[in-house]
């Protein structure tokens, strides 16, 4: 990077984010109970079937939910929860510790999860944010690089704002119109009394390319503070103000930098952690023990 260049770093709500976001289990600290029926391994750390049960159960939503689910969901979350116990055991070989403090505040009054369980939350999320996106960052030559790239992506269409009158009788809307065109301050007035829109006929913008065919073709004509003719439409009877036109607009890059920005963070903050969870499954031997599943095991295709 060029000494005058500037250097996003990862921001801390978007940090928090990525950090939630990225395949974090939910419940279910790992059991030592030599007596727990263990269903798999993750290195030498044990993985307890109380303890996976326990996680889908708080995962899908309830224990009805968790026993319907269908193997192939079963065995996607257990794939997730063996991948969080890898972390876990990272997170402790690196020395990341959760506070009590920091376990109560995580729990709020009345929750049921327990102490174990949040404390397995938190371990996985400061070691995601301490250590796997720690140094995060993107180049300002990188978010201008991408922001010429993809213009079109935020450039802003040409747009109408418009007011509407809906009716469901022909009779009624030429009548609307009419006293309209003496009186065009009463348009909220008749929108509020007498339209089926429930907008009240307030102002609202529209890209005009998406209007149907048939508001289109009368919208089109129209100039500012004008009233459009009775339009008929499946939905019933229009009658449309014009109140402004809004050009196709091309954003500058100071108004699409901070999108820009919390995409490729979040994108580079994605390919970081999917390469260090690749790394840790290459250095540790897992294995399952798919008899004592109670679910068919259904392995993941590859892409």
């Amino acid at each position: 990077m060029k000494p005058d260049d500037k250097s996003t770093k990862i921001p801390a709500l978007a940090l928090l984010l990525l950090a939630n976001g990225m395949a974090c289990g939910t419940a279910g600290s790992p059991s030592r109970d030599p007596k727990a029926e263990v269903i798999a391994h993750v290195g030498e750390r044990p993985v307890a079937r109380h303890d996976f049960d326990a996680f889908l159960v708080a995962t899908l939503g309830g224990e009805g939910d968790a026993a319907a689910a269908e193997a192939e969901l079963k065995s996607r979350l257990l794939d997730q929860y063996l991948d969080d116990e890898l972390l876990v055991a990272a997170a402790v070989d690196a020395g990341v510790r959760v506070s009590d403090e920091e376990a109560k505040e995580l729990q709020p009054p009345g929750a049921t999860t327990d102490e174990a369980s949040i404390r397995r939350i938190l371990l996985v999320r400061k070691f995601k944010q301490k250590v796997i996106l720690s140094g995060v960052a993107v180049s300002e030559e990188q978010v201008r690089a991408y922001f010429e790239e993809h213009l079109e992506e935020y450039r802003q269409p040409a747009r109408v704002v418009l007011r509407q009158i809906l009716l469901d009788n022909a009779g009624a809307a030429k009548e609307i119109r009419a006293v309209l065109m003496q009186s065009p301050e009463k348009f909220e007035e008749m929108a509020e009394t007498r339209s089926l829109a429930p907008d009240g006929g307030k102002p609202y913008p529209l890209e005009e390319a998406l209007l149907p065919e048939t508001l289109h073709r009368a919208v089109e004509k129209l100039k500012e503070g004008e009233l459009s003719e009775v339009v008929q439409d499946p939905q019933g009877y229009f009658i449309l103000k014009l109140e402004d036109r809004q050009p196709e607009k091309a954003p500058t890059f100071e108004e699409a930098r901070q999108r820009i920005e919390l995409k490729l963070l979040q994108d580079s903050g994605q390919k970081k952690y999917g390469e260090f969870l690749a790394d840790l499954r290459g250095k540790t031997k897992i294995t399952i023990e798919e008899g004592k599943l109670g679910f068919s095991y259904v392995k993941k295709s590859q892409p």
